[in-house]
């Protein structure tokens, strides 16, 4: 599954967790591949709140947003989950875990 995981002034950034890269996509062009559900339109908030929404009955409901940089790569790391080493902000580590 493709996501995209940041926008920059040379094009779009997506994440290939199949092949374990990620994948540049300049500005004038469109991806050649489907996205994950669409996440690409929805800002990391409503990404969170629909993770809250469908684990009702989840007894360990982690607060992402509130974790440091830090914390969320220790709670990545635990839980099985690369992080690109181009991946550094936030808000962009807090879309690949979910």
């Amino acid at each position: 599954m493709k996501t995209k995981i940041r926008e920059t002034i040379s094009g779009t950034e997506y994440w290939d967790s199949e092949e374990m890269k990620t994948i540049s996509v300049p500005k004038d062009e469109k991806p050649d591949f489907d996205l994950k559900d669409d996440l690409e339109n929805k800002e990391p908030d409503d990404l969170q709140n629909q993770d809250k929404e469908s684990s009702d009955d989840d007894q360990d409901k982690i607060d992402l947003k509130s974790m440091t940089v830090e914390d969320l790569k220790k709670y990545a790391k635990d839980h099985d989950v690369e992080i690109p080493k181009d991946v550094k902000k936030k808000i962009d580590i807090i879309e690949l875990l979910l």
